[in-house]
């Protein structure tokens, strides 16, 4: 729990604001902000809160309190864990998985001594891009976690970079994780044929000019897993064949259309 033991005010403003600007401390519980080299494209301090805020946003859409229960998997160095600590009171249970060791080992380290209710734990499971010494395979990996375990499930930028049947085994792994009425919000990048022009167009800031098979297209083709789409109709298709029931599929601004968020959002929930 948060008392107010965890908050350490500033009486100096001038000095608070300048320690914010120097990249040192979030501004609600005063946390390092990550290092720039651990960070994706060379993402601002202000973008980096930001995204989490946007995040926590999307969840509380569907519920999300301060007791729920959170798997976030791909939790890279802490985006939505501090925008959760930023923007409520949570008393309930986080948990954040990732493949990559120093973002986990940055996050352990800066967010749970003071936090205890956020625990962070490596994955080493195999990806081309991220963890090509990974020693488990996405398309079979099973877990640590006990059935109907999390009320929420959040995967953010993690099916962008994932091939069809990895993606299929965390279907079924979070259909098995959620609890009954459980919701998953996850990000995608994702196509049908008015998005083909934009798509194929080699000019385009994100193209997925390279197919594939008819429903998966990729950005770059020395580096596939970069980016990845699937046809929007497939893709939530599968979804629904897994029992879930499908309760949002907006698209983003990566195409030049949609709205909101940067990847398109897909959110369902657990019958």
């Amino acid at each position: 729990m948060f008392g107010k033991n965890n908050l350490h005010f500033v009486p100096d403003m001038d000095i608070f604001v300048a320690l914010m600007e120097a990249n040192h401390f979030n501004s609600r519980y005063r946390l390092p902000l990550p290092p720039q080299p651990l960070r994706f494209m060379n993402e601002s301090d202000e973008r980096f809160l930001k995204t989490g805020e946007e995040f926590l946003g999307i969840l509380r859409r569907y519920g999300f309190h301060e007791t729920s229960s959170l798997l976030d998997m791909g939790s890279a160095y802490g985006r939505l864990a501090y925008g959760i600590l930023q923007g409520m009171n949570f008393q309930g249970r986080y948990l954040g998985l990732d493949i990559l060791p120093k973002h986990v080992e940055w996050c352990r380290r800066t967010i749970t001594p003071s936090h205890g209710n956020f625990q962070f734990e490596v994955l080493n499971i195999h990806n081309a891009r991220y963890n090509p010494r990974g020693l488990f395979d996405a398309r079979t990996y099973r877990f640590k976690i006990a059935d109907d375990g999390f009320d929420y499930c959040a995967l953010f930028s993690v099916f962008t970079h994932m091939y069809e049947p990895e993606i299929m085994n965390y279907l079924g792994e979070i259909k098995r994780i959620l609890s009954p009425g459980g919701i998953c919000v996850s990000t995608f990048f994702l196509f049908d044929e008015a998005r083909l022009p934009a798509l194929t167009d080699a000019k385009g800031s994100m193209s997925m000019k390279h197919l594939l098979n008819e429903h998966t297209r990729y950005h770059s083709a020395e580096d596939p897993l970069h980016a990845i789409a699937y046809q929007r109709d497939y893709m939530t298709g599968q979804i629904i064949n897994f029992g879930f029931g499908l309760l949002e599929c907006t698209y983003g601004t990566w195409a030049g259309d949609g709205h909101g968020t940067y990847q398109d959002l897909v959110v369902f929930k657990k019958s």
